[in-house]
């Protein structure tokens, strides 16, 4: 019997302290003590609701806008090969009517007169074509968006329920920061 006793003793002392392991087990995960990975000093409280809030935004969005544009076209070659021929027989000319020392100034002006006016018959003759250019420049259109500002969060927290206004979804858990300071101070 002095062995069924102490057997007996000894089951309960490892029930008293299986009790207050357990005990402190669920003091460690209850949320309102901190719970598993709580920081010291906060504390996960559940969260009830989490609603996206969107705010209307414009936003611009470019495009391009094109148009043709009426131009004319000149053929340049022609007035150059005109400019050219002009000089070329103002100046033989010029150096057939000039003698002696005023050959080379007669050769000289004679070029300058003969371009000078094979320009303007080439610019007259020369054949202009009308067409068109496409022309393109970026435009932005504003089109209103909706563009996520926050989460209006609800949780409970000792007994309450509170409000607030969050840049993240957090999810099914909230984590505070609690700061328990005495009264009077």
């Amino acid at each position: 019997m002095v062995n069924q006793v102490k057997i007996g003793q000894g089951l309960g002392k490892v029930l008293v302290i299986s009790a207050m392991l357990g005990a402190s087990v669920a003091a460690l995960a209850d949320p309102y003590y901190g719970g598993y990975g709580a920081p010291a000093g906060e504390v996960y409280a559940p969260v009830l609701s989490s609603r996206p809030v969107y705010q209307q935004v414009g936003v611009a969005v470019p495009r391009q806008q094109c148009y043709d544009q009426p131009v004319v076209y000149r053929d340049d070659g022609a007035v150059v090969g005109g400019t050219l021929l002009g000089g070329l027989a103002g100046g033989l000319i010029g150096h057939a009517f000039g003698h002696g020392s005023g050959n080379a100034w007669a050769t000289g002006v004679g070029a300058v007169v003969g371009a000078g006016i094979g320009n303007n018959i080439a610019s007259a003759n020369s054949v202009q074509t009308a067409g068109y250019q496409r022309q393109c420049t970026t435009v932005s259109d504003y089109q209103v968006q909706p563009q996520l500002v926050g989460y209006d969060v609800t949780y409970g927290y000792g007994g309450q329920v509170y409000r607030t206004r969050l840049s993240y979804d957090p999810g099914p858990q909230l984590l505070l920061s609690v700061n328990a300071t005495p009264a009077g101070y």
